[in-house]
């Protein structure tokens, strides 16, 4: 029989997913300040360096409607152990490794653990789950204020596999936590591929999840090359950019927040069109900034990176509200293959970002996403003919 957890606030169990979102949240978003250190140990370029992103993006991408397949016949509470330990010992390995192609595979299989991990809101009970799922989306938000920039000024300062070391210790802590806590679950509900994959035959879906990928490539062309942009724009680097990235972590909190608010307010189409505006403006100053390199301009690249996360977390909540509505009998795996959406964006940033950083500059990044971001807010403003009523959850 199903059973869920029976659980009060604070509870350990809770705490312990949510150190577990946090380490996949900082194993996931690290790697952006991570690149140049990274390559100048390997001995590759940034924009190669840049491909651990697209690896990592494009095997969550595919995995995400994939993986629950094979996993419906196990223990929720046991897999999610599984899935910790997993990114612990990828993570470990990663440590230790001496080739960029080498780390490029094992990022890979780190991406696997996300998808997995997502069984964690099955284990509450339905009154409670509000509150379970604040506490670990407050776990992946601590790691986008706090986990990537520490992350990054660690790797700076002792060298980028003590991130990868610090990331292995946090997970194997959640991971043995929750292994002595949780009680067996028992298997989630089993959904064929077939009806995973026919949500994507609706057309009002296939906009939605468009939307998704361009808005989410074009802040990441910002994000996954932070550094040479940075770098280009206001020569901020080491513990500078651990600032900025700071300065990313607020920009995400208050774009997420703010999003709720517009979306329940004025509907989706409203909140996203504010997020792809942000987005616009962000990258058109960084491109500016890029070309002109003016004397003093560290503030004006700090306020860009705080609207660039702000306008970029403003896209997936009214996204997933807006799939929600569009595939009630199916939200789940809507919500899946909108993760898949967000991740091939994430992918694409770092295969064309490379292309373009290395013929380019950095400052065509910027001039690319800004573009691209353009056709978002196009695109969202033609959103208000899909089949569901704008201000429905005003």
């Amino acid at each position: 029989m199903d059973r869920q957890l029976q659980l009060r606030y604070p509870d350990p169990r809770l705490l312990a997913l949510a150190l577990g979102a946090f380490a996949v949240g900082t194993d996931g978003f690290m790697i952006a300040g991570l690149l140049p250190v990274i390559g100048t140990d390997l001995g590759a370029s940034t924009a190669l360096s840049a491909q651990l992103v697209t690896c990592f993006a494009l095997t969550y991408a595919l995995l995400a409607p994939l993986a629950p397949l094979p996993t419906t016949r196990f223990d929720r509470a046991r897999l999610l152990v599984g899935a910790l330990t997993g990114l612990a010992i990828s993570n470990a390995i990663a440590a230790l490794i001496q080739n960029l192609a080498l780390l490029l595979i094992i990022r890979m299989v780190a991406a696997y653990t996300p998808t997995a991990a997502l069984i964690a809101s099955e284990l509450v009970e339905p009154a409670r789950r509000g509150r379970a799922l604040s506490m670990i989306s407050g776990g992946l938000t601590l790691a986008i204020v706090a986990g990537v920039p520490l992350g990054t000024l660690l790797g700076i300062l002792a060298g980028w596999r003590a991130t990868f070391i610090a990331v292995a210790l946090l997970s194997a802590f959640a991971a043995a936590t929750l292994a002595l806590t949780l009680p067996p679950m028992g298997a989630s509900t089993a959904i064929s591929l077939r009806k995973r994959l026919s949500v994507v035959a609706r057309p009002e879906i296939r906009h939605t999840l468009l939307i998704t990928l361009l808005a989410i490539f074009a802040g990441y062309l910002g994000y996954s090359y932070i550094a040479p942009i940075a770098l280009a724009s206001a020569d901020i680097r080491g513990g500078g950019l651990s600032a900025i990235l700071l300065l990313y972590g607020v920009g995400a909190v208050g774009g997420n927040f703010s999003c709720g608010r517009a979306t329940d307010r004025f509907g989706p189409t409203r909140a996203l069109t504010s997020g792809s505006t942000a987005l616009v403006a962000a990258l058109l100053l960084l491109a500016a900034l890029c070309a002109t390199s003016l004397p003093g301009a560290a503030p004006l690249t700090a306020a860009a990176a705080l609207a660039l996360s702000f306008g970029c977390w403003m896209i997936s909540p009214p996204q997933q509200h807006r799939l929600i509505s569009l595939a009630p009998d199916i939200g789940a795996t809507a919500l899946s293959l909108n993760s898949s959406a967000i991740y091939v964006g994430l992918g694409l940033s770092g295969l064309l970002g490379a292309l373009v950083l290395s013929t380019f500059g950095a400052g065509a990044i910027c001039l690319l996403g800004a573009a691209i971001a353009l056709l978002v807010l196009r695109l969202a403003s033609g959103a208000s003919h899909l089949p569901i009523p704008e201000k429905e959850s005003a």
